[in-house]
């Protein structure tokens, strides 16, 4: 693809969805207390509406909002920096994100705060980390990235 813009978002969704249905997947077998799309809901809804069906509506909205803005970030961060060592560059982004989202924006956003277990804490950064590199690949095996626009 030759748009960047467009690239990144389609890339972001894509790693949103494969990571929204691993952590799904993880939450349903009670491995994992929270899912991005937790997260994500979490943004609009009060915690107390957990589990219904709008909570998970806008929690996969959300989750897919957020992924094509981390996905359009990322292609400009790879446009910049060029596609040498691109999976590595995806992996620091996706744990940069997951410091941005755990340690800043989640105790101060959120009523639930803090993440309860630390088996959750490594969770949610293996997802992030999953996130980067999976955005990252779909950006380098797709996109055009010399192309200016």
């Amino acid at each position: 693809m030759r748009d960047k813009l467009f690239s990144g978002a389609v890339a972001g969704l894509i790693g949103a969805g494969i990571v929204g249905l691993i952590s799904s997947i993880l939450k349903r077998f009670r491995i994992y207390e929270y899912t991005y799309m937790d997260t994500a809901a979490s943004l609009i809804y009060p915690y107390k509406e957990a589990g219904t069906l709008a909570w998970y509506v806008v929690g996969w909205l959300n989750n897919f909002i957020i992924g094509i803005i981390l996905g359009i970030i990322l292609v400009y961060i790879l446009a910049w920096t060029g596609k040498d060592y691109g999976i590595l560059k995806g992996t620091i982004f996706g744990l940069v994100w997951w410091f941005i989202l755990t340690v800043i924006i989640q105790p101060e956003l959120f009523e639930w705060g803090r993440f309860h277990e630390t088996k959750s804490l490594v969770i949610c950064l293996f997802r992030d980390v999953l996130f980067g590199i999976v955005t990252s690949y779909i950006i380098i095996k797709y996109t055009d990235l010399i192309n200016p626009v």
